[in-house]
């Protein structure tokens, strides 16, 4: 049985959406964070309600940017590692 009320968007619309690259999101239909159907033999479309699914499950609680306290929450500075440099430029 189908369900006639999700819409399928395309995976432009998609990379719109979520501000990403395609490969983002064959990554995520790969992962099964998101549901695809495949229409004929190369066009693809993505399940509006496993985006939004996958929006909600991933949103962020802005509470916990803010709170020093939090050791889940990443610091906003840049790492101090060692960047390794490529010498393709120098002649």
């Amino acid at each position: 049985m189908t369900n006639t009320d999700d819409k399928y968007l395309k995976i432009q619309k998609v990379m719109s959406i979520l501000d990403c690259t395609d490969r983002h999101v064959y990554d995520l239909v790969a992962s099964k964070d998101l549901i695809a159907i495949r229409i004929g033999t190369q066009a693809k479309r993505i399940s509006e309600k496993s985006l939004n699914d996958y929006i909600e499950r991933n949103k962020i609680n802005p509470d916990d940017l803010l709170d020093p306290d939090n050791e889940n929450v990443q610091p906003a500075s840049p790492s101090n590692k060692p960047v390794a440099k490529s010498n393709w430029m120098r002649k």
